[in-house]
């Protein structure tokens, strides 16, 4: 999950279950006011450009894997 803590700021992150990111497969979001996020889960690559200065806050963590 990422979420944009500084205003004015425009970031982009592209998403995609291709590595290499082709256009038919490929989803963009712009985080540009305060507060705007996104999340994505496991198997998603992802990449990230600033496209104006931007303070932005990543949380990661692992999904718990429980035996039945």
């Amino acid at each position: 999950m990422s979420v944009l803590v500084s205003n004015l700021s425009d970031f982009r992150i592209d998403f995609s279950a291709d590595s290499t990111f082709p256009k038919n497969a490929t989803i963009t979001y712009r985080l540009q006011r305060m507060g705007d996020y996104v999340i994505w889960g496991p198997g998603v690559y992802h990449r990230a450009f600033g496209l104006k200065a931007a303070t932005i806050m990543t949380v990661r963590w692992e999904q718990e894997h429980c035996a039945d």
